[in-house]
């Protein structure tokens, strides 16, 4: 029955939902549960609602689970209301014949899911199931809502039946892999949770999802709205018009005609004859023999479509009289070209229906997934689920603000009696240094060129531009990674000095790069710094790094290459210097290509050349100044953004004049003796050796065993867990995937039943400690004698620093083996010495200053220690009486109240029991209230504004705060307590490092 379909509406019961007759047949295979069929309108073939009404009513007379008014007791809806999909009295846009205005997302379901199912790592629900790309699918679904914000959403359904293409071409998609096992079973559940959430789905036999969203597109645009297509598949590229566009979820930009002229080369109505030509090996569309997306782009560009192009006179015009193969492929291939024509174009007029209303997103129930949620262990999509849900239904409330009960007004009032934990960020920005570098763009202009200097990367051999082709990690066709690592190769790579090179750009630049008024832009100045420095330049006066910018911009995003910052902010990419700037490299690249391989062809040269290393001709190609445009529009963007947010003193003020520290810091290194190195790894390994025999001794293996003539690997999981839990016989206490845990939480717990738990504990740290310093940092060292590592400010989002390549942030501190491997960091001649400037408690410290508690403030102005206070307030005893055991829980709940520790935590951490943790959290807070109080503030105000400052004005986006809170803080809510916290530490930390430095250069 081709000519049937189904529309199933998000929200429906399952026995209700309308289904095509031949859908739920060919759906066995997938899981799908089998459905009744619809009543078809006769003169359309598309479902009735009055007819299925007419269905639902007379089932409803037999039905066991509806009352005389034929409501289902399980849904509350009553027959039309099912039909309809939502309660007749939900509010919500109504559909008058007009999407004007409107943005309307469709869906390529399956696409989707099979893109997330091979993305993400195997996820198991409570019940074993797996459930990956369910996760991945609702992940996606979410992302879309919450950033795309569209005004109407639809899932389009491909259906395991034959479509027309299949009958047209047997061969059609014949060369596809048989669904895995492992997703045939998460598609039931993805259509679950759509009908949960009330999101329509589209589909119809006989037709392919392509063609659903080209019905939807053409439907969208006659009806005057704008339809954004969420697709991989290139086919929809021939959909793109002035109203449709494609939104690419992972580079997160959206095609549209300008984009596909510049990245295929040819407009959207040729499409399809280009995929005629070129053939698609994924649905196995065959194509012309040896005609590619070169030849194709310039037969399209010289005669406009594939009937023009398939003339013999004009194939004859275009490769002369001269037979070649690619021409006999064309003149003969005429009929096959053809058929790819017909398979690649989709069909723009499916006989659906679509519910417009049904698509409207203010609709979709949010609440309603929680069961399904917990059921697969979705806790970061529930606290997504929560934050939509609290979206939709201001949305279809007028009177009903966003985040509660009350309305704008009346919550703006709450807020205002809210404590004022932030009100002192305005005051602590304008105490910020005036850095020299901090400016304003003035009315929006630009600075001219003689006020700015950019440094782009490529310059200083660090990214540059290099492999073979176009646009590819940025556009997605080509092979070309704009954005490549640099290779240490000179030849192959880079622009030397010959053609001009960082020599030259020195030379005519020093005067600049010193000037303390010229602002230098750039990505990752620090490192760029150093390699100044390295050449015999130093840059002075004020700085942009668009890497650091983009950081504090967005803390969470990804900005560690420019490549990132392509996709954070594809806008500057696609300005329109930038993109002339990428055309005239390319081809750049193709004349250099052509004149290498005439200049070479066929000689040992040429042969060496291409087999060896990146080809030579790259070296004359100016990738940098693509670069430098693409700096210069993310300078303009950045700058904007930053000062709009009121983030621009943390950058100005902080971040960026702490790149020249940091780089110094950098510079100088460390001093480490590796002599004393070696005298600890000789301990350590035979520290390592007693352990191991120790632990073979338990188990009753003897010393042959560590002789290796009987095989137990100590660090194999798989036999540790017959050791401990057949030879030793201990309890099985958690599982995993592969079977008992034997991770370092299982052992301590396991210890008091055996010593072998623990003695195996100190000998994975025995062996951490080894491998991950004694051994490592000896190669680290270079010819100076000192250890350079690399301090990282866009790593963390609360902004505190991180140590890289070594680590040296990790280095243990409190043991006997840490200070062991400290000892062998040292000053360098005898007669310096290490100066450490640190803050005591400086965590501890904010919380005080942000909750005002007089107690703790008095404790950190007299010096005491502000554990044995707080542990003298908690149990009711003089200082003088506070035990060691007293000070341990005070200082371990005062820790834990910043990470968002709960009673359970503390019970574990402690090893008491689960009701005395709690008690002592109570107590907690009833002897520092104001603490709780600001706990709740930093909450309340994340709730409604979306974010939370650090005391500089740092800015992290928050997502998932409860309403309602009782009990353990979810990861959302500890994240809005650290950055408060553990922001402000970081940043008065920064701040204390720029004025230490400024100090030290001064005296």
């Amino acid at each position: 029955m081709a000519d049937e379909q189904f529309l199933i509406f998000g929200g429906m019961e399952k026995e209700n939902a309308p289904e095509c007759e031949n859908s739920a047949e060919s759906g066995k295979d997938l899981g799908l549960a089998k459905m009744p069929p619809v009543s078809v309108a006769p003169d359309s073939g598309a479902m009735s609602p009055a007819g299925e009404k007419e269905r639902i009513d007379a089932e409803s007379e037999n039905a066991g689970d509806r009352g005389d008014d034929g409501v289902s007791s399980e849904t509350g809806l009553n027959a039309e209301e099912v039909v309809s999909g939502k309660k007749s009295d939900s509010p919500g846009w109504r559909f008058e014949g007009s999407l004007r205005g409107k943005r309307v997302f469709v869906i390529d379901a399956y696409g989707l899911i099979y893109q997330v199912f091979h993305a993400l790592p195997p996820m198991f629900g409570q019940g074993g199931e797996m459930v990956n790309a369910v996760f991945g699918f609702v992940r996606d679904l979410f992302l879309i809502l919450e950033h795309q914000k569209p005004d109407l959403l639809f899932c389009a359904f491909d259906l395991h039946a034959p479509t027309f293409r299949s009958k047209m071409f047997s061969e059609y998609k014949a060369t596809r892999e048989k669904m895995p096992e492992e997703l045939i079973g998460q598609i039931p559940r993805v259509r679950e949770i759509l009908e949960e959430l009330r999101v329509p789905v589209l589909s119809l036999e006989g037709f392919e999802a392509d063609d659903i969203l080209a019905t939807a597109a053409q439907r969208t645009t006659e009806l005057g709205g704008e339809c954004v297509l969420v697709t991989s598949d290139k086919d929809s590229r021939q959909l793109i018009s002035e109203q449709v566009s494609i939104f690419s979820l992972r580079r997160n930009i959206y095609l549209d005609r300008a984009f596909l002229e510049s990245d295929w080369g040819i407009l959207p109505e040729q499409v399809v004859d280009y995929q005629a030509l070129v053939g698609d090996s994924s649905d196995n569309v065959p194509g012309i023999a040896l005609i590619g997306p070169k030849m194709a782009k310039e037969l399209l560009a010289r005669f406009g479509t594939l009937e023009e192009i398939l003339k013999p006179e004009n194939l004859e015009l275009f490769f002369g009289p001269k037979p070649t193969k690619k021409k006999e492929n064309l003149l003969n291939g005429r009929e096959t070209a053809l058929l790819c024509q017909a398979l690649v174009r989709l069909d723009r007029n499916v006989p659906i229906d679509i519910d417009w209303e049904c698509g409207d997103t203010s609709r979709f129930d949010f609440h309603a997934v929680r069961p399904l949620f917990e059921q697969y262990g979705f806790r970061t999509l529930l606290q997504k689920a929560e934050l939509l849900g609290r979206l939709s239904d201001a949305e279809s409330d007028s009177s009903q603000w966003f985040f509660g009960s009350g309305t704008q007004n009346q919550k703006e009032k709450e807020l205002v009696e809210l404590p004022s934990v932030f009100e002192d960020s305005v005051q602590s920005r304008a105490e910020l240094p005036f850095f020299e570098g901090r400016f304003e763009l003035k009315e929006g202009k630009f600075p001219s060129d003689e006020q700015i200097l950019i440094l782009p990367p490529a310059l200083f051999k660090e990214e540059t531009f290099l492999k073979k082709s176009v646009v590819s990690e940025i556009r997605g066709a080509g092979q070309m990674d704009l954005f490549g690592v640099f290779s240490e190769d000179e030849e192959s790579c880079g622009i030397g000095e010959e053609q001009g090179g960082v020599g030259e750009f020195l030379k005519r630049n020093r005067a600049k790069l010193e000037s303390s008024e010229i602002i230098k832009i750039g990505f990752d100045i620090k490192r760029l710094e150093n390699r100044l420095r390295q050449l015999g330049a130093v840059l002075r006066g004020p700085r942009f790094d668009v890497m650091l910018a983009a950081y504090i911009f967005q803390p969470d995003g990804s900005h560690g290459s420019l490549k990132e910052l392509v996709e954070a902010f594809p806008e500057a990419f696609m300005a329109k210097e930038v993109m002339e700037a990428v055309r005239e490299a390319e081809a750049e690249i193709a004349r250099e290509k052509k004149d290498w391989e005439s200049q070479f062809a066929g000689s040992e040269k040429g042969k060496r050349g291409k087999k060896e290393k990146e080809p030579v001709w790259l070296e004359a190609v100016d990738f940098e100044n693509v670069q430098r445009l693409f700096l210069r529009e993310l300078f303009v963007i950045l700058t904007e953004k930053l000062r709009k947010e009121h983030l621009d003193s943390v950058c100005f003020g902080l971040e960026f004049p702490l790149t020249e520290v940091l780089a110094e810091m950098e510079r100088w290194g460390i001093y480490v003796r590796k002599e004393r190195l070696r005298e600890i790894s000789e301990q350590f390994r035979n520290r390592i050796e007693k352990l191991r025999d120790e632990l073979y001794a338990l188990i009753g293996l003897g010393e042959e065993t560590s002789k290796g003539e009987t095989e137990l690997n100590l660090n194999s999981p798989k036999q540790l867990q017959k050791v401990l839990f057949e030879t030793l016989n201990l309890p099985v206490l958690h599982r995993t995937k592969t079977g008992p845990s034997t991770d370092a939480q299982t052992l301590e717990e396991l210890a008091a039943q055996h010593p072998f738990p623990a003695k195996l504990l100190e000998y994975r740290q025995m062996m951490k400690l080894q491998s991950t310093y004694v051994e490592a940092l000896p190669k680290l060292i270079g010819e100076d004698g000192r250890i350079h590592t690399s301090f990282n400010q866009a790593v963390t989002a609360t902004g505190r620093l991180s140590s890289s390549d070594p680590n040296l942030q990790n280095i243990p501190v409190r043991t006997a083996e840490g200070k062991m491997i400290r000892s062998a960091f040292v000053p360098e001649k005898p007669d310096w010495m290490f100066v450490s400037a640190d803050y005591s408690q400086i965590e501890l410290r904010v919380l005080a200053h942000y909750c005002g508690d007089r107690n703790l403030q008095e404790a950190f102005q007299n010096g005491e220690d502000i554990h044995t206070r707080v542990a003298g307030q908690i149990y009711g005893v003089p200082l003088e009486q506070v035990t060691s055991s007293m000070r341990r829980v005070a200082k371990t709940v005062n820790f834990g109240i910043i990470y968002g520790q709960s009673a359970f935590g503390l019970a574990a951490q402690l090893k008491i029991p689960h009701d005395e943790a709690r008690t002592f959290i109570q107590t907690y807070f009833t002897q520092f209230p104001s603490i709780e109080l600001l706990l709740d503030a930093i909450l309340d105000y994340a709730l409604v504004h979306g974010s939370i400052s650090t005391l500089f004005g740092r800015r992290r986006l928050i997502q998932g705060i409860r309403k309602t809170r009782k009990g353990q803080l979810n990861q959302a809510e500890r994240t809005a307590v650290n950055t408060v916290i553990q922001g402000s530490a970081a940043d008065l930390i920064k701040l204390a490092m720029l004025r230490v430095s400024e100090r030290l250069r001064r005296e």
